[in-house]
């Protein structure tokens, strides 16, 4: 089966270019990360057929890890109440408990960074990747940059589904993970190279060619983040714009607020 992760750059249409694989025939699987990039598909899918097909499921990330890998096995017999989002505090215990504590409060709701665990710890990845194969032929992940911690660990054990698997997402475009738990993969987004070489492992086909043109960024600004940068991006065509230093604050504020200015921002953490 066709496993294979694509590398987009930043406005080189990697959500459009899923949504252009959908066909009404097969069954796909689609998990997001966000609540507004699950939207942005959903209206992607409708603008193309001119309805949401049955054929297609949609999930963000943990209503997929909750409700379809989770829920069916475990949800009953742990008698759990939902996920808790809200961080652990720096005292917790991570690795002193041995039982059901380890993973989910007193009020029996489950940690959401420990989830991912949860379900391996309980031998139930196989029984996760039989349910994928019994209900779907292709499995699609969208900003897959922003997994993490033990989902990160999750998804490449997933991926080993008997079915067409393609992961899409653009390294220098994390902004969140999904979870972190200790050191658990700490070190994930630390090195580009690095990175391509878990999903290598991982037996997936990685792609930096597909979409490494961008529609959004003009010639000027790619060959700017390229050169002073050193993030590899180019343009879809020859379009010019200027490239300018601003330190003017009241300047930088409202390019900052202007919704009609499309903008990408550099993160540089010491």
């Amino acid at each position: 089966m066709d496993k294979s992760v694509i590398f987009a750059v930043a406005g080189s249409g990697k959500t459009s270019r899923l949504v252009a694989n959908l066909d009404e025939e097969r069954r796909f699987l689609i998990v997001t990360y966000t609540a507004s990039n699950h939207d942005n598909l959903r209206g992607k899918i409708i603008q193309r057929f001119g309805y949401f097909p049955a054929n297609i499921v949609l999930y963000t990330y943990f209503k997929f890890l909750h409700g379809f890998c989770y829920r069916p096995f475990l949800r009953s017999k742990k008698n759990t109440r939902g996920v808790l989002f809200k961080p652990l505090p720096p005292t917790f215990p991570r690795y002193a408990l041995t039982d059901d504590r380890r993973y989910m409060s007193s009020s029996r709701r489950l940690y959401a960074n420990r989830l991912a665990k949860f379900i391996e710890q309980s031998k139930l990845v196989d029984a996760v990747v039989t349910r994928i194969e019994k209900y779907f032929d292709v499995f699609f992940v969208d900003e897959v940059q922003d997994f993490a911690g033990h989902d990160f660990n999750f998804l490449m054990a997933i991926s080993v589904a008997n079915l067409q698997v393609k992961f899409v997402g653009d390294f220098f475009q994390h902004t969140f993970d999904t979870s972190r738990d200790g050191n658990v993969n700490a070190s994930l987004h630390d090195d580009y190279a690095t990175y391509q070489a878990r999903f290598k492992a991982a037996k997936l086909d990685v792609d930096t060619d597909s979409l490494k043109k961008s529609r959004r960024c003009s010639k000027s600004v790619c060959d700017f983040i390229t050169e002073k940068i050193g993030i590899a991006i180019e343009a879809y065509d020859d379009r010019e714009s200027s490239v300018r230093y601003e330190d003017d604050p009241e300047t930088v504020l409202t390019i900052y607020e202007d919704s009609g200015t499309v903008k990408l921002f550099y993160n540089l953490i010491p």
